[in-house]
């Protein structure tokens, strides 16, 4: 589901913002009684890393009983709150470091070619067929991303109450197709 989340999280970085090191403990809500929620702790700490290669990456999951009822399973239950999570972590080290952090998530991607090759990510699973790198570029010149960054900063020092901002948001999304048989008649 959609499990309220609480992340405690240490990260070490160079001062150009690679990450070589992660370690988060994570409690979720999961509810006042058993629905799915031992799926959704594990569905958070296996989608964790999204498309950033971790070095060394340590990561606690639990959940915690509540008094409302569970949030039931929907399409990549815990994936959004993890890709959330992560992605509050590549902005934490964006502007501590003063660095853009479309160059910090670039920095930390992980390698397109060890990633065809069939590198593990953190939860074993082997990557395949991992364009990120490349859309994420793509869609930054397709839309033309830099006027649209000078035209958003330019409104933001014209308007001191309204402001606008602009981002795009890499994410991985696991989807596991099983093999069945069926009996189709035509």
């Amino acid at each position: 589901g959609r499990e309220e989340t609480t992340v405690d999280y240490e990260v070490g970085h160079t001062s150009d913002g690679r990450i070589v090191a992660l370690k988060m403990n994570a409690a979720l809500g999961v509810g006042a009684m058993k629905d799915l929620s031992g799926f959704a702790t594990m569905a958070f700490s296996m989608s964790f890393s999204q498309v950033y290669d971790l070095p060394a990456y340590f990561i606690e999951t639990r959940g915690y009983k509540t008094n409302v009822a569970p949030r039931t399973a929907v399409r990549g239950p815990s994936e959004i709150s993890s890709s959330y999570c992560m992605e509050t972590i590549i902005e934490h080290i964006a502007h501590n470091s003063g660095i853009n952090v479309d160059k910090i998530r670039e920095l930390n991607f992980i390698n397109e070619e060890e990633a065809n090759a069939g590198k593990k990510l953190p939860n074993g699973f082997e990557l395949c067929h991992f364009t990120i790198p490349k859309i994420f570029k793509q869609i930054g010149e397709s839309v033309n991303e830099e006027e649209i960054r000078s035209s958003v900063e330019e409104f933001n020092k014209s308007n001191k109450w309204k402001k606008r901002g602009v981002s795009k948001i890499p994410i991985r999304y696991e989807v596991n197709v099983y093999t069945r048989t069926a009996l189709v008649n035509v």
